[in-house]
Parts: C-alpha cells; structure tokens; sequence
C-alpha cells in the first residue's frame, strides 16, 4: 500500500508542477492576443478599412471583412 500512496504523490506533483508551468505561458499567450487586437483594430481605423472583430478562439481572432 505503501507504493501506491507515493505514486499518487508524484503523479499528484507532477500535475501540479505543470500546470504551474502552462499558467504562465497561458497568460502571455492571453495577453498578445488582447495586444493583438487592440493594434489590429487601430490599423483598420488608421487605414480605414471597413473590418471588425468578431470573436476571439483560444489563439485566434475571428474578423468580418
């Protein structure tokens, strides 16, 4: 029984150690794509180009045209 406890330590560890690692690249990836955005939307203005944003997909933005 022993054994069994401490391979869900270390199972339980190893999560919490990556998802402590995927948060912070979460967060950049978040924070460019909202970057992203706002320079996107000032060139349409900028250039006056009829073009909206619609959505956001994980990584993606969806645009109308």
């Amino acid at each position: 029984m022993p054994k069994l406890v401490w391979a869900k330590y270390y199972r339980l560890k190893g999560e919490i150690e990556r998802d402590a690692q995927n948060f912070k690249i979460q967060g950049v990836g978040a924070s460019m794509t909202k970057l992203a955005s706002v320079n996107f939307r000032n060139w349409t203005i900028e250039n006056n180009i009829d073009a909206y944003i619609i959505n956001f997909v994980h990584d993606e933005i969806l645009v109308e045209t």
